[in-house]
């Protein structure tokens, strides 16, 4: 256990996030901020702020967040339960299972596999909305994050079960293991989080009507810490399928003086946490809302929080320190270290 583990109770790091998380509404001009944290059976949530600034409107645990990205593990998880059933196979190349016009043009989209769409090393952009996709650099010769990659593989899984990813999604995970709240698709609903830009504007909310596995993700905190504890003791996946999505399969860098390993699993981020062990992490950025996850599989303990401000990843080291106390490598190595960028641009303006 880590010593934030050793030093706090469950109970007294929760109440370090309560506060911790007010703290960071006014700090960073964040509306409101939903998070989940979980060590073991215990599971405490913390709910704070508004819907949209200047009003009345809460933030309570049906509160629904843009997750953007982090879609990306719920489709490798769809994908791994898939290959549980004989029906695909993460080394055969993609173009086996059909053909997808977006990449017919790049040489060398035939080798690509989903190992390497699900641990970012197909070579394709992260998102390439206008223009017709490129190759950044060959197959497998390294790590290069790509939402396009994850849409590849979204068109052969619904090719494979011939239904689009929302009503995959539904039955494979959401209703499985309870996330209510979840969809890859808008749904009619007035307990939505409005996105917000750095000065606390609101922002019109983005509606996905055609599911992306790369960025149209809604859900609640309370929903997505189910499928991180289902990643840690999985119940509809088998154990060894569910260790290699937090296992990884590309090293990314190294970071600081202890050289602390960042690499990527199929689906998650990974990190090597010191002493403590290894943790999986992933964020979500879709402009005016971010969220971030991180958890110990061998630890069994987590958190996840949304937050509907741009500002929303300033708040990722000061959550994690509370409740895991570990090293966090990927937050060095992606650059969330804003704050005092932040305070100064604010200083700038007068704020």
């Amino acid at each position: 256990m880590s010593p934030a583990g050793h030093q706090h109770t469950f109970d007294d790091r929760c109440a370090r996030l309560r506060e911790r998380v007010d703290r960071c509404l006014h700090s960073f001009d964040i509306p409101g901020i939903s998070l989940t944290c979980f060590d073991g059976d215990r599971t405490c949530s913390i709910h704070a702020g508004y819907r949209e600034a200047g009003t009345t409107d809460r933030i309570t645990d049906q509160t629904i967040f843009a997750a953007a990205s982090l879609g990306k593990p719920i489709l490798a998880y769809i994908f791994l339960r898939c290959l549980e059933q004989g029906m695909v196979a993460l080394d055969v190349p993609l173009v086996e299972y059909g053909d997808y016009p977006e990449v017919r043009h790049l040489p060398g989209h035939e080798r690509v596999t989903a190992r390497m769409v699900l641990s970012h090393q197909s070579g394709l952009p992260n998102s390439q909305s206008h223009e017709p996709l490129r190759l950044f650099q060959p197959p497998t010769s390294g790590f290069r994050y790509s939402g396009e990659g994850y849409l590849w593989l979204q068109f052969i899984l619904q090719g494979l079960l011939d239904a689009p990813l929302d009503e995959i999604a539904q039955q494979w995970v959401f209703t499985p293991l309870g996330m209510q709240r979840s969809s890859f698709v808008w749904q009619t609903d007035e307990d939505y989080a409005l996105p917000h830009d750095r000065l606390m504007n609101a922002q019109p909310k983005q509606q996905y009507h055609r599911a992306s596995a790369a960025n149209s993700l809604s859900t609640t905190s309370t929903d997505y810490a189910r499928f991180l504890q289902e990643i840690i003791a999985p119940r509809h996946l088998s154990k060894a399928l569910a260790r290699e999505m937090v296992q990884p399969q590309v090293e990314v860098a190294r970071v600081g003086l202890r050289r602390h390993r960042v690499g990527w699993g199929l689906g998650f981020g990974w990190q090597s946490a010191g002493k403590q062990g290894e943790e999986s992490w992933h964020w979500g950025n879709l402009g005016g809302e971010r969220s971030y996850l991180i958890f110990s599989p061998t630890e069994a303990r987590g958190l996840v929080y949304f937050a509907n401000s741009a500002n929303g990843l300033l708040c990722t080291r000061q959550f994690s320190d509370i409740f895991l106390g570990t090293p966090q490598p990927g937050y060095t190595w992606y650059g969330f270290n804003w704050r005092g960028r932040y305070k100064r641009w604010r200083a700038r303006l007068g704020g």
